[in-house]
C-alpha cells in the first residue's frame, strides 16, 4: 500500500530541521541572485536571450568581469549548499 508523501525531514531533531530550513532558504536566495546574476550577463552581451552571439573572442573589463566572478562564486556556493542539504537528510 502506498502511503500518504511524508515531508523530507520528519524523522530529523530540531536542530537538523532547523539547519535543514535554514540552507533551503538560503539556496532559495542563491538561486534568485544567480538567475539575476545571469540575465545581467546576457543584457550586457546586447544580443538578448535568443540573438547570437559575438563571433570574435573579447576579454572581460571591469564590471563585466566582476560580474563574471560574482556569478562563478554563486554557482560554487549553490553547488556547495545543494550539497551540504542532501548530506544533512
Amino acid at each position: 500500500m502506498v502511503g500518504p508523501p511524508r515531508a523530507i525531514n520528519v524523522g530529523l531533531d530540531p536542530k537538523e530541521r532547523d539547519m535543514q530550513t535554514y540552507l533551503n532558504i538560503v539556496q532559495i536566495l542563491i538561486s534568485i541572485v544567480l538567475i539575476i546574476a545571469i540575465l545581467m550577463q546576457v543584457k550586457e552581451a546586447g544580443s538578448g536571450l535568443f540573438g547570437s552571439g559575438q563571433a570574435s573572442f573579447r576579454t572581460r573589463r571591469g564590471m563585466e568581469r566582476t560580474l563574471f566572478r560574482f556569478t562563478i562564486a554563486l554557482v560554487v556556493a549553490f553547488i556547495l549548499v545543494a550539497i551540504l542539504t542532501v548530506q544533512l537528510t
